[in-house]
């Protein structure tokens, strides 16, 4: 089966999941919680509470059943009422048992987790979202089922248990993200909110599926049932950028993966992903990446955080 753009994309960040705590809490408590990477899941089991996130005026009121997203990771607040002292909620954390915090009572229940993805290529979907997601109770059923599933799995571990919890982890993520475009994703042009245009979303899919493919504008054009102009006008304007310079970068960070994950040569890549010659594979990657393939394959980590971001940087040619 052939991946669609969110399939390819996922596949790409290598997400990684951790169910970390159940939190059980009563009286009046407001817990501090610190920046984070990647995106943390969360679903109001029990009772209800507020959210306020740094940087976003008004607080989400939550109860039994809501779910939510966060994305962006800025420090947020969790309290039953407004004007409470704050209390660290990391200190709290550290004291876990078996992953379950106890503080005051049961009146609240609050399961917990996240997922962190491969830093290289995690804005690629997080800069594509809000901050805060919250669930609708389709979602936030699903996603609470879910999470309940993982933390028997996590708790009662058998054999499988490894696979069960990483599909169940992607499961839930989809599903935040599904209801994240059913209500309307954001304001600005990026690829995930393209995937819902009924002209753009299936091109986007056959990028996505054969982006080694010679794609031009004209046959892109041709399968939006659209002209060549007004093509590439919407599609900027949905996506962000023109049709082949989305195809230029979503090569190249197909390139960066092989170069990390396989051993294939830098001429076995540039024939994988549709390029004429190792040399045109170079120039490209050179040009969107400042540094030449064999470097991104030998560089540290650290040194490739400080590297332009290919979806980000200006281009014009695939």
């Amino acid at each position: 089966m052939m991946l669609d753009p969110l399939s390819s994309v996922l596949s790409l960040l290598n997400p990684r999941s951790a169910l970390t705590t159940r939190l059980e809490l009563g009286g009046a408590w407001c817990l501090a919680f610190p920046a984070y990477e990647g995106i943390k899941f969360n679903v109001i089991q029990q009772g209800q509470c507020w959210l306020q996130v740094e940087g976003i005026e008004q607080p989400l009121q939550l109860q039994a059943g809501d779910g939510y997203l966060l994305t962006d990771g800025r420090p947020y607040l969790l309290y039953s009422q407004r004007g409470l002292p704050t209390r660290d909620a990391h200190s709290l954390l550290t004291h876990a048992d078996e992953g379950v915090v106890c503080c005051g009572g049961q009146e609240v229940v609050v399961l917990r987790g996240k997922f962190t993805f491969d830093q290289t290529h995690s804005p690629l979907l997080l800069e594509a979202l809000d901050p805060v997601i919250r669930l609708p109770m389709a979602h936030a059923s699903v996603i609470q089922w879910t999470l309940q599933q993982l933390w028997e799995e996590v708790r009662h571990p058998g054999p499988g248990t490894a696979l069960t919890v990483d599909h169940l982890s992607h499961l839930m993520l989809i599903h935040g993200l599904r209801a994240f475009l059913e209500q309307g994703g954001t304001p600005s042009a990026n690829w995930l909110n393209a995937l819902g245009d009924a002209h753009i979303g299936p091109v986007l899919n056959l990028m996505h599926a054969n982006p080694a493919h010679g794609w031009c504008v004209e046959s892109l054009a041709s399968h939006a049932s659209m002209s060549r102009s007004r093509f590439t006008e919407h599609f900027k304007r949905i996506v962000g950028v023109p049709p082949l310079t989305y195809l230029l970068r979503w090569r190249i960070r197909l390139g960066m993966r092989l170069l990390r994950r396989s051993q294939y040569s830098v001429a076995k890549i540039a024939e994988e992903l549709g390029y004429e010659s190792d040399s045109a594979f170079s120039q490209a990657f050179r040009r969107e990446t400042g540094i030449s393939p064999l470097r991104y394959r030998k560089a540290p980590r650290v040194e490739l955080q400080t590297q332009p971001n290919p979806m980000a940087t200006a281009s014009n040619a695939a």
